[in-house]
């Protein structure tokens, strides 16, 4: 981990050339069936579990 100053610096050059994480939204709904990805080294970016939809849907890919 780097000091206050340079995570500063590091997101300011991220934000000034659009970097964005790529992440893998799944409802909250689904968390054993993340954990299980990830144990099998199945997930593709970083699990990201959200509060469920009205319609709990399928995994999906966007960047953050």
């Amino acid at each position: 981990m780097a000091n206050r100053a340079t995570m500063r610096e590091m997101l300011a050059f991220a934000h000034g050339h659009s970097i964005a994480p790529r992440v893998e939204l799944m409802p909250m709904s689904q968390v054993n069936g993340a954990i299980q990805r990830l144990r099998e080294n199945k997930a593709r970016y970083r699990i990201v579990l959200v509060n469920d939809p009205d319609d709990a849907g399928t995994a999906t890919e966007r960047p953050a």
